[in-house]
Parts: structure tokens; sequence; C-alpha cells
């Protein structure tokens, strides 16, 4: 498997190891992530800060509503590949010094596994 003993596959597990949380998260820079708007076109830049199987802390530079639902395309490294994304949009804060907007987002659905091989978006094992 490409990335064994170093890159995304490393930087994933060293994160699991400092994590408590059920599923775990991931620096977003850290593994590579990158995310952009799918299918319609949405005005405003849009970041990664970090993501989980479950959600993702979303950084834009426009303030989108609680509840509001949003498609995103995720993109890692390979192996991982990438996947679209329904989110919904649990909360949100403005990033002091006016720098733009903090949002968590909890995936309600992917096309694929993209965290990992063996759990799905929903904690389930895949195959």
């Amino acid at each position: 498997m490409a990335g064994e003993g170093g890159g995304v596959i490393s930087a994933m597990k060293s994160a699991q190891a400092t994590e408590r949380r059920r599923h775990q998260r991931y620096d977003a820079k850290e593994i590579g992530c990158r995310l952009e708007w799918f299918g319609k076109e949405v005005p405003g830049a849009l970041k990664p800060y970090n993501l989980s199987a479950r959600g993702v802390c979303l950084r834009l530079n426009r303030r989108v509503a609680v509840q509001e639902q949003v498609w995103l395309r995720v993109i890692l490294p390979e192996p991982m590949g990438e996947a679209a994304v329904r989110c919904v949009v649990r909360w949100v804060r403005e990033i002091p010094g006016g720098e733009g907007w903090l949002a968590g987002a909890e995936i309600l659905e992917s096309t694929k596994a993209w965290i990992g091989p063996e759990e799905d978006c929903w904690g389930g094992l895949v195959g």
C-alpha cells in the first residue's frame, strides 16, 4: 500500500493515538485534505480544518446557517482518493479578527468510505 510508514497513513495513525472521540479527528493540513463545493457553484472560499468519519470542520469566508445542507467534494491523497459527501451544518462560529467562519458539519451520506478502508461514514465495516 502506498504511503505505509509515512505520508497520509502515518499522519492519520499519529492523530489516532491522541484522539479520545469515538471517531478520530484528523488535521486536514497534516493529511493533505482539500475540499471543494460539489454540484452548484457556491460563492466563498472553503478550506478544511479537520475531519472525521462522521464530520468535517470547515473554514469559510462567508457565514453558513445552522441546519443548512451542503454538498462537498473531499479530496485526499492516494490511496484514499475522493468522495462526494452530503453534510448538515451543526454549529457556526466567527473567527476572531474578522478572518472568516468555522462551521462544524455532520456527514449524512458519502459516495464511499473515504477515511479508511475498513470504516464507512457511519462507523460500520465495509466489505
